[in-house]
């Protein structure tokens, strides 16, 4: 079985080569492209027209004698004297023995360390290890092969977020455009996930990702063989994404126990058609059932308020009736009790009316007046929607589910 061992491996070679194309472009200047070379007190070689008249012009120097001419007899009698007897082919007379090569020292250890600290990348060489970068997703297994991801006792939310993080950096040309921003997706053909007792974070049931407590399902294995699941009791919310997905799901059950169902967490369950919500759940976020092409039955919870941007976009089959409560409640945006479709100053204007008690809103109008959700129209919410208007990260409604695993673009960034 391929493991999460392997795939952190290969999540460590790829954030090797990230790391030293960052640190070799961060500490690279124009003055910096250079090999440090020899100070000025290094000697060097004459030149061989230099050497030949300081060394070959003894007899010219000022106060030493000049070497004797020797004649050519004297040369070939010294010559003959010089060549050894030899027993042989004649062709090889004259020829001197080859002696014996000497034994090779013992090659010294090299020092532990790099051995030129001083080298600093050119240009050249940094583009090849970005290019090197922006091509090792060649060099990747194919997640979509592994069928079980162990998770042992050291291994938490951190490392699986630094794990996804490796995966979108090497992946990026097949990385969905706005979709989320974590590794599961790559990962079609898992069919469950197994983890140790000893894990301080997450858990697992049937295969299934869950946080420590097992209040929060986060990740359903795309590849699971079931038709049919049901989620346990206890479990409070939905991480989304969860099942975005699965091959084989039909039918999926959420017991009343949940109260928050995150965006996009049965997006593209191209099998899925029938799935029952808890009565308490009260807003459908975006994307939740996008692309689900065979979804036909979903029931409307009680507290149901408001279905967000494309919710069901996608779904061509739905009964009739689910089309109807995705219309009515597709109209309302929380802070908008002017109904079109936007917040602005007019929407602030008419709830602070309605606060004071010069106007009175019906029923949909106060329900998206009530962007605090503490069941009251009031200052608050005045003072929550102001801050939606210049431009605060304010969240208007419910609070949507936290995806827990999701590397966000500034993490991503500051790496």
């Amino acid at each position: 079985m391929k493991t999460n061992k392997i795939i952190a491996g290969v999540s460590a070679l790829v954030m090797a080569a990230a790391n030293v194309c960052a640190v070799s472009a961060q500490s690279v200047t124009e003055e910096e492209l250079s090999v440090p070379v020899q100070d000025d007190t290094t000697v060097s070689a004459p030149a061989e027209d230099e050497a030949g008249d300081e060394f070959f012009t003894e007899a010219a120097k000022p106060g030493r004698p000049g070497r004797p001419e020797i004649s050519d007899e004297d040369k070939e009698e010294a010559e003959d004297a010089e060549k050894p007897e030899w027993e042989g082919r004649p062709e090889d007379a004259g020829k001197p023995e080859m002696p014996e090569m000497p034994e090779l020292p013992e090659m010294p250890e090299m020092p532990e360390g790099p051995a030129h600290e001083e080298i600093r990348f050119n240009e050249d060489v940094i583009q090849a290890i970005k290019d090197f970068v922006d091509k090792i997703s060649s060099l990747l297994p194919d997640f979509s092969e592994f069928e079980g991801f162990e998770i042992t006792d050291g291994f938490g939310i951190k490392e699986l977020k630094d794990m996804f993080r490796d995966i979108i950096k090497a992946n990026k040309e097949n990385a969905k455009p706005e979709g989320h921003r974590h590794g599961f997706e790559e990962f079609t053909g898992l069919k469950k996930f197994e983890v140790s007792e000893g894990n301080d974070e997450l858990a697992s049931e049937d295969g299934v990702l869950f946080d420590k407590d097992k209040k929060t399902l986060l990740k359903y294995p795309a590849g699971k063989a079931d038709e049919e699941f049901t989620v346990p009791e206890g479990v409070e919310t939905i991480a989304p994404h969860a099942f975005d997905g699965c091959k084989n799901l039909k039918k999926v059950e959420l017991p009343e126990s949940v109260k928050e169902i995150g965006k996009g967490a049965f997006e593209d369950c191209e099998n899925l058609e029938e799935v029952t919500l808890p009565e308490d759940i009260k807003v459908i976020e975006e994307e939740t059932f996008k692309g689900d092409k065979k979804l036909k039955k979903v029931n409307k919870p009680e507290k149901l308020e408001v279905i967000k941007d494309e919710a069901f976009e996608g779904c061509e089959n739905l009964e009739e009736a689910v089309k109807e409560n995705v219309d009515k409640h597709a109209d309302r945006v929380y802070g908008d009790v002017t109904m079109d479709k936007k917040v602005d100053v007019t929407d602030l204007t008419n709830i602070a009316l309605h606060v004071i008690g010069d106007k009175k809103f019906d029923e949909d109008q106060t329900v998206v007046a009530d962007v605090e959700d503490d069941d009251n129209v009031n200052l608050a919410d005045l003072a929550a929607l102001k801050m939606k208007l210049v431009g605060r990260d304010k969240v208007l409604g419910p609070k949507p589910a936290e995806d827990i695993l999701a590397v966000e673009e500034t993490e991503e960034a500051a790496e």
